[in-house]
């Protein structure tokens, strides 16, 4: 079972003061293969700046990961997971891996505690990345906001309504962006929006829209740089069958709609699943 947990279960289990209970069936059930548990690029951009406190919180931070994953592989991107998910069905083509080898330079920071000055480097482009996101993202809910006019969908009295009505304009720009707009329209896209990761994409996509637009309690009009993390999280989660969160919000959205293959549990739900 490949399981992905949420940075806050990292958190809670790093902090908590029933963390080592916590842990030790989580432990013993990568251990015994029960469980794979899965990193990705956005669990590190969201670990590293535990840099910024000291070198030591970083490596608890580092040890409470290592003790859970294989270090070995990371998801890839979000922007690689939907291009080639996109393209892949559009050309009729088995999914490549969702995986890709970790770099030596977070291999060493890992298994041997070594803050490199890549890792540093690393550490200043995901801050440079965050300080960019909340305009861009503010872009495309504009962008948003102008195809769910143009579509003409109106204040629905239901999600699904707004979701069957705003995702295929979605899905069209994204099919455009990576050339297979021709391809893809030979095939159909109810396909398309079936695949775990188009899927999990546009659930989180249009909940965030739907929320920002419509109002929904404890949603601020205004884009929050947190909200990159929770999105990546929602893309990369597609490379599992289990999603952990304590994010009650994150993952109400994302059970808006049935997604095949995929479950999302609290932390306490897991631990009494592989005990």
């Amino acid at each position: 079972m490949k399981v992905y947990l949420d940075r806050n279960i990292l958190g809670d289990l790093k902090s908590s003061s029933r963390s080592h209970t916590r842990l030790l069936p989580l432990q013993d059930a990568v251990k015994q293969k029960r469980i794979d548990v899965l990193f990705s690029t956005t669990i590190l951009e969201e670990t590293l700046p535990a840099l910024n406190h000291s070198a030591a919180m970083l490596r608890e931070e580092i040890e409470v990961i290592r003790s859970l994953v294989h270090t070995d592989r990371m998801i890839k991107t979000p922007a690689e997971l939907l291009e080639e998910t996109i393209q892949s069905y559009a050309l009729n083509r088995s999914l490549p891996d969702m995986f890709i080898p970790t770099p030596p330079f977070l291999r060493k920071l890992f298994d041997e505690g070594i803050v490199s000055e890549q890792v540093k480097e690393y550490l200043r482009g995901h801050i440079a990345l965050t300080e960019k996101f909340s305009p861009e993202l503010t872009e495309a809910f504009e962008r948003a906001r102008k195809a769910v006019q143009e579509q003409d969908v109106g204040k629905p009295k239901y999600f699904r309504e707004f979701y069957d009505g705003f995702c295929p304009a979605i899905l069209e720009q994204q099919r455009r962006n990576y050339g297979v707009y021709d391809a893809c329209m030979e095939r159909g896209t109810n396909g398309l929006m079936e695949t775990k990761t188009i899927k999990l994409y546009l659930l989180y996509y249009a909940a965030w829209v739907y929320a920002k637009l419509f109002g929904e309690q404890g949603v601020s009009g205004k884009v929050d740089p947190s909200e990159r993390g929770d999105w990546f999280h929602a893309v990369q989660a597609a490379a599992s069958d289990v999603f952990v969160t304590h994010d009650g919000r994150l993952a109400r959205w994302l059970n808006l709609r049935p997604v095949n293959d995929f479950e999302i549990l609290t932390l306490l739900q897991l631990i009494e699943r592989v005990s």
